[in-house]
């Protein structure tokens, strides 16, 4: 399902594209961003009634983007790649050592306001939704395999930021985003996670040029 998604979000992508054609003045612009991600805890079920809460340390989001600026609204076909990896496990109100970690693969269709200042400074806020798999890669419990996992979900996500010219056609973008990967199932025999969906914050440094 996640290919044919994929699939649709570069088609809407392309059909965006074409607006020009059809009379609608707008610029073309690629979008690059990578950034800090910082993931909220969830908590995991060993299938005895224990509960593990999660830890993790900072990951990193990378994230692809094209889309059509018509002045005040932008909209762009995204794809992102969203990892972190744990720190430890709360286990009977103790920390123990964890390994492995989450990530997810998305495909988004994104909407954004700018709102232009005469300094060469662009305040933008925006979201989008898509669809993406959420991975629970080789979560490890003090050495032992713990849950290995994937599933498909909606995921959506808030963002806001400034776009600093640059160039003539290049921006230096700084931004956050709040991104959700929701309802999703993760298993692996008696042990799943017991929230259905992964929620992250990124912090983001990236670039974006009109054509």
């Amino acid at each position: 399902m996640l290919p044919r998604f994929l699939a649709a979000v570069l088609g809407f992508t392309a059909c965006s594209l074409a607006l020009p054609a059809a009379g609608f003045a707008a610029d073309i612009y690629g979008a690059v961003s990578a950034g800090a991600s910082i993931h909220e805890a969830v908590d995991i079920d060993d299938g005895t009634g224990s509960d593990f809460e999660t830890t993790a340390f900072p990951g990193f989001l990378l994230s692809g983007a094209a889309g059509l600026d018509f002045g005040l609204i932008r909209i762009e076909g995204e794809i992102l790649y969203n990892r972190y990896e744990l720190d430890d496990l709360e286990f009977a109100g103790a920390d123990e050592s964890a390994d492995g970690g989450f990530s997810t693969l998305a495909g988004m269709a994104n909407l954004f306001l700018d709102l232009p200042t005469p300094i060469g400074i662009t305040p933008f806020v925006g979201g989008g939704v898509g669809y993406g798999e959420a991975s629970a890669n080789d979560i490890e419990f003090n050495g032992s395999s713990l849950l290995d996992d994937s599933d498909t979900g909606l995921v959506y996500q808030a963002r806001a930021g400034l776009a600093f010219a640059i160039l003539p056609l290049t921006d230096l973008t700084l931004g956050y985003r709040y991104l959700v990967i929701d309802g999703i199932d993760l298993s692996d025999g008696a042990v799943e996670l017991e929230d259905d969906d992964l929620k992250s914050h990124v912090f983001e440094l990236g670039l974006r040029i009109s054509f």
